[in-house]
């Protein structure tokens, strides 16, 4: 007992003088925790040992950790900047997967190693942005919004490692386990947002901090528990925690109150990594970790600063942008951690680079001005205006769908007519099949022929009243989406510039995924790559109804005229009817 309170001691005491020269540096306190971890560690001091008590600690300070991250998940960000920041963490995240991944396979490393590197490296460190964002960032709502979607990404990275050994035919079963378990872990995290609602109002009005802390610790350890009982990680049940209390009334007071004890937890999840971080392979490798620091910064800085721009965010911030966004941090190590089974020491790996991208960073920040206008000055003029209209382009589709644009009411009320349709054809199908399923069992074995006919009946009687409402839906959609991309919103464009630009846009679309799928397989990017093609084929299938469409608009327009210029002084009876149908 005394070995181990006086590793807990000296654990807290690192912990502050880790933060504390840190700040000092102007780094984030991650960085200062990991130094003095390593240095202090059994790697080369050994005056604190990896105990079972640190260990644990460790363990609740990554739940805590991940529980801190949900919390600052905020609804009403992420719908206001939700497609420009999807799209700029999808960019930034394949961008700088892409560059991580070949490198790795250049490198001789296998594909498993290649693909967590590439996941691990992709993604920025929320913590560090916070810190180094302070009074910098012109685009903090949106970036902040990326960061959520990537932190997101990770979670997803975290659930999928433990079954990445079993690549086998029965991965199917397995991938649908995983879904019945989250499915039941949701219904968890619905359920103690209802109670809580209820319940938080009641503590923050009292005014006793100490209930606060009691009910969001509990839920957070009650969900991660939850997550680990039906097999997946204990991160997911920590962050779904967090985004209830985030959508809670008063989340500021929850989030005030729990920050000091999230804090001093979460210093020991770092301190351990440090501890656990090997010197002998950091020495012995520093060639890798020179290489892969240099693709992460690079891969980052270009991925950020180029979606960042051709979303509409103008040049100077994009870049400042960039510099904001290089920092490797808690998630990478999380996931490091976790796949510590795979091949090469990628703790050691993903410690060191979170270390020089911390010192990066801070460089990069301070010198924010200096580096734009360096980089803005190497870029040539026609290119420059070349890239400007693009960018325009990508920001008004953008800004068609989000709030206050010119699609996005109708957008979301039609794409919610379609759910419903959908949700309301599978309730109809799923009954049948319940019926069917009744009829197998050989209960009422006399009506069984009736049972089936009516299981029939029911299923496409649900489809034939659900479907013209669906096809409605679906082309307003097809309309908005159309108009959002080729800007064609006066009510008069001519039909054959119409006609003409569907069909170019089509043949675009398809050479372009065409080409994608090429450069994906020459790549050996993973399969999960090919799935984005998918965008551009609904887009070309929009473009291509959108094309049949205008085509009818078009031989209306000329049988009208035929008919009116035949039909002058023959009466009119005939023109009149004809216009009549075609109306």
């Amino acid at each position: 007992m005394a070995d181990q309170l006086f590793s807990l001691g000296v654990a807290i005491l690192l912990s502050l003088v880790g933060s504390v020269i840190a700040l000092r540096l102007k780094l984030h306190p991650i960085a200062g925790l990991l130094l003095l971890g390593l240095v202090a560690g059994p790697g080369i001091l050994g005056i604190v040992q990896q105990s079972e008590m640190i260990t644990f600690l460790a363990e609740v300070g990554a739940i805590l950790l991940i529980f801190g991250i949900g919390l600052e998940v905020d609804p009403h960000t992420m719908l206001n900047k939700g497609l420009r920041a999807i799209v700029v963490a999808v960019l930034k995240l394949a961008i700088v997967f892409t560059i991580v991944y070949e490198t790795s396979l250049l490198m001789g490393l296998g594909l498993m190693e290649s693909l967590l590197l590439g996941s691990m490296l992709s993604v920025t460190s929320t913590a560090i942005y916070a810190m180094m964002s302070k009074g910098v960032s012109n685009e903090k709502d949106l970036l902040v919004t990326v960061l959520i979607i990537e932190d997101i990404f990770s979670i997803f990275v975290l659930a999928m490692i433990p079954g990445l050994g079993h690549v086998d035919a029965g991965q199917l079963g397995a991938l649908f386990s995983m879904a019945v378990s989250f499915l039941i872990l949701v219904g968890g995290y619905l359920a103690a947002r209802e109670v809580l609602k209820l319940a938080m109002p009641i503590f923050i009005e009292s005014g006793n901090k100490e209930s606060i802390l009691y009910a969001s610790l509990a839920l957070c350890f009650i969900l991660s528990f939850g997550a680990e009982a039906v097999g997946l990680a204990a991160a997911i049940g920590a962050f779904l925690a967090g985004n209830v209390m985030a959508s809670l009334r008063g989340q500021e007071e929850v989030y005030a109150t729990l920050k000091p004890f999230t804090s001093i937890f979460s210093s020991f999840f770092f301190l351990s990594v440090g501890m656990s971080l090997n010197p002998q392979w950091i020495m012995a490798n520093p060639v890798e970790i020179a290489v892969f620091s240099l693709v992460c910064i690079f891969g980052k800085y270009f991925g950020t600063a180029s979606a960042m721009y051709f979303m509409g965010v103008e040049s100077t911030a994009a870049l400042g942008a960039g510099a904001l966004m290089l920092s490797t941090g808690e998630f990478s190590l999380l996931i490091a951690k976790e796949a510590a089974a795979y091949g090469m020491d990628m703790t050691s790996l993903v410690g060191a680079i979170v270390f020089i991208t911390a010192i990066v960073s801070s460089v990069s920040i301070n010198n924010m001005t200096l580096i734009s206008s360096s980089i803005e000055k190497l870029i040539p003029a026609n290119s420059k205006m070349a890239m400007r209209r693009v960018s325009r382009y990508m920001s008004q589709v953008a800004g068609a769908f989000e709030p206050g644009g010119t699609f996005h009411n109708v957008f979301v009320k039609e794409l919610g007519r379609v759910g419903t349709s959908v949700m309301n054809v599978v309730i109809y199908v799923a009954f049948a099949l319940f019926l069917l399923r009744v009829g197998e069992l050989g209960i009422a074995t006399e009506y069984a022929i009736w049972i089936e006919v009516l299981a029939a009946v029911l299923a496409l009687a649900g489809i034939a009243y659900e479907a013209p409402k669906f096809f409605k839906s679906a082309i307003q959609i097809t309309h908005g989406i159309s108009k959002a991309f080729l800007h064609a919103e006066a009510p008069y464009e001519d039909l054959d510039k119409k006609m003409m630009t569907r069909s170019v846009a089509v043949v675009l679309l398809l050479v372009a995924s065409v080409g994608l799928a090429f450069v994906f397989s020459l790549l050996m990017l993973p399969r999960v790559f090919f799935y984005f093609l998918f965008v551009f084929y609904i887009l070309a299938g929009v473009f291509f109804v959108e094309t049949i469409m205008t085509a009818s608009e078009i031989f209306k327009r000329k049988l009208k005229e035929k008919v009116h210029k035949e039909g002058r002084g023959a009466g009119g009876l005939k023109t009149m009817l004809i216009n009549f149908i075609l109306d």
